[in-house]
């Protein structure tokens, strides 16, 4: 048998303009009988039903709420353009009430009644994790956060006085103006800092690295460098270097402006040209000790003398500011 489904296209409704005489309700209740020819008026009464009743169908996809419908559990309805569960029998109660849950559009279904929610409103009677429940007569809210059967939780989502804490109690004098906020708005924000980038630490820029505050916070900074001339103990460049203290011939020591955060800091020390006199060794710079203020550097020669104070010293220091 070949099957066929139409479209939703509302019926032209029979009768419309014609006869229609609607039997009494004792011979709707007994239907025709043997041998009995009913009138067209009736016929054009129930055909003229049908197609009001599928039209309404058609139209609403779901029925509109009637106060003489008896309503079973699991029934839904329209009322006011909005679609209902009904949860407990009844008729004429329209919704919204305690009959009724409301359907919402992803498929929740959320209840606003006169009571909190039990333990017993749980999966089944239809509610789902997330579903809402409003107690009308209170004003207070829950979500569902487990619907097992029998042990439903229903978190209470209304801010109270308790939740605010002292700060519901204070005058409004203790919180801050609209001008005090929108300086606060303007203080240190993420990003505020300069952090110097891989690229800007590999490119050693004195603009871009050797700032304090850029050495504090990356990792990539130079905490310090100098150029130093020990022949006539002058500071020829320097950054974050307070200031060069002559020990002995050959050995100064780096004072920091700003301390290292600890010892364990990195320190290359370098040299030049000699000093007034050259020997036939190479001279090769140490480091002699080191702290979180400072870095003494000692040249030796290849033979483990030390020569003259030298021209050009040079030092850089790696590492992370206190």
């Amino acid at each position: 048998m070949t099957q066929q489904i139409g479209d939703s296209e509302l019926l032209d409704t029979w009768a419309a303009n014609g006869g229609v005489s609607e039997p009494d309700s004792s011979k709707i209740d007994v239907g025709w009988q043997s041998g009995e020819r009913p009138s067209f008026q009736v016929m054009n009464w129930l055909q003229n039903l049908y197609a009001q009743k599928l039209n309404h169908i058609l139209q609403n996809g779901i029925p509109a709420w009637n106060s003489t419908t008896q309503y079973e559990v699991g029934n839904v309805a329209i009322n006011s353009g909005l679609a209902y569960r009904c949860i407990t029998q009844n008729t004429n109660s329209a919704p919204p009430s305690a009959n009724w849950a409301q359907l919402v559009p992803d498929g929740l279904k959320n209840t606003a009644t006169n009571r909190d929610p039990l333990a017993t409103d749980d999966n089944t009677q239809g509610y789902e994790v997330f579903s809402r429940w409003v107690n009308t007569s209170t004003g207070e809210s829950w979500v569902l956060l487990n619907a097992a059967t029998g042990a439903a939780n229903w978190d209470n989502t209304t801010l109270t006085i308790d939740d605010l804490g002292s700060a519901a109690l204070q005058e409004s004098s203790a919180f801050a103006t609209a001008a005090q906020g929108a300086l606060a708005d303007s203080a240190l924000q993420p990003g505020s800092v300069p952090v110097a980038t891989e690229a800007q630490a590999k490119a050693a820029t004195a603009g871009n690295l050797l700032d304090a505050d850029v050495a504090r916070f990356s990792p990539f900074a130079i905490a310090a460098y100098l150029h130093y001339n020990q022949v006539t103990d002058t500071v020829l460049a320097s950054n974050n270097i307070s200031s060069v203290t002559d020990v002995a011939t050959t050995e100064y020591r780096a004072n920091f402006t700003n301390n290292m955060a600890t010892a364990n800091f990195a320190a290359v020390p370098g040299v030049g040209q000699q000093g007034a006199q050259s020997g036939q060794a190479i001279d090769i710079p140490n480091i002699k000790s080191r702290n979180t203020s400072s870095v003494t550097i000692k040249v030796k020669d290849t033979n483990g003398n030390s020569q003259n104070d030298l021209i050009d010293n040079n030092l850089i220091v790696a590492g992370v500011l206190a």
